[in-house]
C-alpha cells in the first residue's frame, strides 16, 4: 500500500470515529432528569433524642448552657472510630451526606455500621452527590431496598451510563456541585468537616493518605446540621434513587451485596489496622465512657441547596457571604490551612488589605508534589509573588511531610503518600472555622458547602499548634523573593523554596519534589481560562 493510500484509509478511519462519536452523542446527548415523581418529605427528630453518648455527657452539657461540646479528629483512626461510635449509638436517626463514599475498606464498613443500625429500627437517610459517589445505581437501589434505609442523589447526571454527555450538554447545572460532608446521629451528635468516605481519609492500607480534620460535636448546634441537612434531602436536586434505576433487585441480590461488605470488613478487622483503632485514644476512652468534649459559642453556616440553580445576580444566602464578613473583622492575625488554594485578584486584594491593617496572614497549603489535583495549582502558583510582596506569610507541604511519625505507623499500615486535605482558619487566636470548604472559587461560587465557627481561644491554640507543626521544616517549606539579575541586567523576582534536610538549611529554585509532566502541566494549563472554575 502507498504512503498515500495509507494517509487516505487513517483519515478515513479518523472520520469514521469522529462520525461514531457525533452519532453517539446525538443519541444520549438528549438524556433528561425524570419529572412528576414522588418526593417523600422527611425531616429531623424535632429534639435531641438522648442516647447512650448523649446520656454520658449530660452533667458536663447541663454545666455548660447555650454551649455546643467539640471534640477535634486531627486522627484519622479517631475519625474512622467516631464514625462507628455514632452508628453504634444512634437509637432513632441516622443521617449522611457526603460529597464522595467509596466501595473500599473503609466504605464497607461505614455500610456495615449502617446496616446494623437499620436492623436495630434505626431510620436511615443517605444523601450523595453524584458525581463523587462511586457505586452503581443499581448498588444504591439494592441499599435503599432495606426497609428503614432511604437513599438519595444530588443534582444527579441525566445520562446514567456510558458517556456523560451531561458535561457537553448541560454544564452550568452538572457542574455544581454539593461538597457537604456530615454524619449526624439521634439530631444529638454530628462529625462534620473535610473528610469523605473513603480509604484515604481514614489511613486505610492503601497508596496514598490525606491529612485531614473533621469534629464531633454534641449540643445545640446539631440541631442546625440537621436542618441543613433537611433542606438538602427535601430539596428539588435530591433524587430517591429508585427514580434514576426503576428496577428492583432481588433477595439474592440484597443477601450478596451483604456478603461483599461483611468480606470487606473482615479483611480491614483481621488486619494490622485493627490494633491501630484499638490503641487510639478516642477508642479508648470510648471504652471506659469517657469523652473530653471542649464546650464553646459558636455559629453554624451553610449553603442553600439553591444555590446549585443560581444564576448571576440572583440572591441566595451563602456561606461565603457570612464568612466574609467574619473575615472583614479580623483585627490581627489571619492563619488558613487549604489544600486547595486559588486567591485569584480578588483574594489578593482582599489579603492586600489585610496586611495594610497590620494583620498578620499565614496560608499552609499543598506544593504542587503533594497535590492530589495539580491543574489546581495553575490557579494558585501565578499569585505567589504578589501574595510574598505583601508579606503573606507562604508554606507549602513537603512529599516527605511527617516522616517520622509514618515511621511508627508501619507496623500498621505502610503510608507511601501523603496529601494535605484539612480546611481551617483560626481568626485572631480565638475563632476557629472548620467544615467543608476550600479557599477557593469552586467553593465560593459553584459547590454548596457547610462551615462552622467556634469561638473558643482555647481550641485556637490548639489548631494554631498544629499549623506551627505543618508548617516546621521537616514539614514544610517556606516561600519566599529574591531578587535576580537576568543576562540583560534586568531584574526579576523570583519565588524560593526553604526547608531543612539532613539538620541542613536547603534553598530550591523550583517546584520541589514535581516531576516534569507535572510542572509542565500546571505551567501549561495556565493558558485556559478556567481559573474561575478551580
Amino acid at each position: 500500500m502507498s504512503k498515500k493510500s495509507i494517509a487516505s484509509f487513517y483519515t478515513f478511519r479518523l472520520l469514521s470515529c469522529l462520525w461514531f462519536v457525533a452519532w453517539a452523542l446525538t443519541l444520549t446527548g438528549c438524556a433528561t432528569l425524570p419529572k412528576n415523581f414522588d418526593r417523600p418529605v422527611s425531616v429531623s427528630l424535632p429534639e435531641p433524642h438522648i442516647n447512650e453518648l448523649g446520656r454520658h455527657i449530660e452533667n458536663d452539657a447541663m454545666a455548660h448552657p447555650g454551649m455546643s461540646g467539640f471534640y477535634v479528629l486531627n486522627s484519622n483512626i479517631e475519625a474512622l472510630v467516631a464514625r462507628g461510635m455514632l452508628a453504634q449509638v444512634s437509637e432513632k436517626t441516622l443521617d449522611l451526606q457526603y460529597y464522595i463514599f467509596k466501595g473500599d475498606e473503609s466504605g464497607a464498613l461505614v455500610l456495615s455500621w449502617v446496616l446494623e443500625a437499620a436492623e436495630r429500627g434505626v431510620r436511615v437517610r443517605i444523601l450523595l452527590d453524584d458525581l463523587g459517589q462511586a457505586a452503581k445505581d443499581s448498588q444504591l437501589v439494592l441499599l435503599s431496598s432495606h426497609p428503614n434505609i432511604s437513599v438519595r442523589v444530588f443534582n444527579p447526571f441525566a445520562q446514567r451510563s456510558g458517556l456523560k454527555t451531561d458535561f457537553l450538554f448541560d454544564l452550568g447545572r452538572v457542574e455544581r456541585r454539593m461538597h457537604n460532608k456530615s454524619f449526624i446521629a439521634d439530631n444529638s451528635a454530628a462529625i462534620i468537616g473535610g473528610r469523605n468516605i473513603g480509604n484515604e481519609y481514614f489511613t486505610v492500607p492503601g497508596a496514598r493518605t490525606f491529612l485531614d480534620l473533621d469534629v464531633l460535636t454534641v449540643g445545640p448546634v446539631v440541631k442546625d446540621i440537621s436542618t441543613s441537612f433537611d433542606a438538602f434531602w427535601n430539596s428539588e436536586w435530591a433524587y430517591p434513587v429508585e427514580v434514576l434505576h426503576k428496577k428492583s433487585p432481588t433477595p439474592e441480590q440484597f443477601n450478596e451485596a451483604q456478603e461483599w461488605v461483611k468480606e470487606k470488613r473482615e479483611g480491614l478487622i483481621n488486619s494490622p489496622y485493627r490494633e491501630a483503632v484499638i490503641n487510639s485514644n478516642l477508642y479508648q476512652n470510648a471504652t471506659k465512657r469517657e469523652f473530653n468534649f471542649l464546650w464553646a459559642s459558636n455559629n453554624y453556616y451553610y449553603d442553600r441547596p439553591e444555590k446549585i440553580g443560581v444564576r448571576k445576580g440572583d440572591k441566595v444566602k451563602l456561606l461565603s457571604t457570612d464568612l466574609r464578613s467574619l473575615f472583614k473583622n479580623v483585627k490581627s492575625e489571619f492563619v488558613i490551612v487549604t489544600p486547595y488554594f486559588v486567591p485569584t485578584e480578588s483574594g489578593v486584594e482582599f489579603f492586600t488589605k489585610l496586611r495594610e491593617r497590620g494583620v498578620q496572614v499565614k496560608v499552609a497549603t499543598n506544593s504542587l508534589a503533594t497535590n492530589d489535583v495539580w491543574v489546581v495549582h495553575s490557579g494558585y502558583a501565578p499569585y505567589r509573588k504578589d501574595l510574598l510582596s505583601q508579606g503573606v506569610q507562604l508554606y507549602e507541604m513537603k512529599s516527605s511531610a511527617f516522616h517520622k511519625y509514618r515511621e511508627a505507623f508501619r507496623k500498621y499500615v505502610e503510608v507511601d503518600e501523603v496529601r494535605l486535605h484539612i480546611k481551617a482558619i483560626v481568626l485572631d487566636r480565638r475563632y476557629v472555622i472548620m467544615g467543608s470548604s476550600n479557599f477557593d472559587p469552586r467553593a465560593f461560587d459553584y459547590n454548596t458547602e457547610i462551615g462552622l465557627v467556634i469561638d473558643s481561644p482555647e481550641l485556637a491554640d490548639q489548631m494554631l499548634g498544629g499549623f506551627d507543626k505543618l508548617i516546621a521544616p521537616e514539614n514544610g517549606f517556606r516561600l519566599f523573593l529574591v531578587d535576580e539579575q537576568d543576562d540583560s541586567g534586568r531584574v526579576r523576582q523570583k519565588v524560593r523554596w526553604e526547608t531543612v534536610e539532613d539538620g541542613e538549611t536547603v534553598i530550591y529554585k523550583d517546584e520541589p519534589g514535581a516531576g516534569f509532566w507535572r510542572k509542565f502541566g500546571a505551567w501549561f494549563v495556565r493558558v485556559f481560562p478556567i481559573e474561575g472554575k478551580l
